[in-house]
């Protein structure tokens, strides 16, 4: 019986393996070009600023509900799987379009759709593993995600300057990759935990049960607001890294992609030697490093 368990719980990993590098492929064939496309488009930095709060607001603020209604629900997987396929179709109409306020609402949208992904694949990835493995299972998947994304990065801006500055053929590659790589998920069996009722569902969304889902530790807190002073400052940045990259340098997206690709060189190389750092210096140091570094 231990034996299945575990066959079955290995099969399980390499589907989300794979889920893991197709998500990531297909997201870096679009993600890490759409300021610069509104910047090209003739967004104006308003407008890119609307799209990196959006980005920044959904993400992070809506993990609370998000979480909370897969809690409800009992259900991962098909969250996991309909959010996905829901945010990439999004790219289509997004590559299409060249009104910088619609692609503005686009954006806004799948940003909104694709959050909802994220708490239920971090509850899937802490069912299926033990606490004795869960770190290395996650590293091996951020490595897959980092391989995924390496790959599309370098490609698509390759691609995109190939098709004249047009998003739409690497948006229509990256809607069929997501839509593959979701569906992979499907063959692990998912157990529905939980009855739902429909005054449970719109609960999820009261901001008010938010606070009391902080932990009440004093220096919890502080962090917290330190953690939203400095992304308070540094949002003025943001418009600015597009605008000087887009229209100041004029970087084509060949070289916007290669950018990224360093990026995630840098940091899968970096991973280990501030591990090491974490242990020896402690996270405070590092921490305290990383936001001044920033200014």
């Amino acid at each position: 019986m231990v034996s299945m368990d575990a066959g079955e719980n290995t099969r399980k990993l390499r589907l989300m393996y794979g889920r893991a590098f197709a998500s990531s492929l297909s997201n870096s064939m679009v993600s890490p070009f759409i300021y610069v496309y509104a910047a090209r488009i003739g967004a104006s930095p308003s407008e890119i600023g609307w799209m990196h709060s959006f980005n920044n607001l959904f993400v992070n603020s809506l993990q609370v509900p998000w979480g909370s209604l897969s809690d409800i629900l009992g259900r991962r997987i098909s969250i996991i799987v309909a959010s996905s396929i829901a945010a990439s179709l999004i790219w289509i109409p997004m590559s299409l379009t060249a009104e910088p306020r619609i692609f503005l609402i686009l954006v806004a949208l799948y940003f909104f759709l694709s959050s909802a992904a994220v708490p239920a694949w971090n509850a899937l990835l802490r069912e299926t593993t033990q606490p004795s493995s869960r770190s290395l299972v996650v590293s091996n998947m951020n490595i897959a995600s980092l391989l995924g994304s390496l790959v599309a990065t370098a490609f698509s801006g390759w691609f995109i300057d190939y098709s004249g500055g047009s998003l739409a053929a690497p948006s229509a590659i990256a809607v069929f990759i997501s839509i593959a790589g979701s569906l992979i998920l499907l063959r692990i069996k998912e157990d529905r935990i939980r009855k739902t009722s429909f005054k449970s569902i719109v609960s999820v969304f009261r901001i008010s049960d938010i606070p009391s889902l902080i932990n009440e530790s004093s220096d919890f807190k502080l962090f917290l607001k330190l953690s939203a002073i400095q992304g308070f400052f540094m949002s003025y940045a943001w418009p600015l890294f597009t605008i000087t990259t887009a229209i100041i340098l004029n970087l084509s997206m060949t070289e916007v992609g290669a950018i990224s690709v360093i990026q995630t060189i840098a940091a899968l190389a970096a991973q280990p030697l501030m591990g090491r750092l974490a242990i020896a210096k402690g996270k405070k140091p590092l921490i305290i490093f990383y936001y001044v570094s920033l200014t």
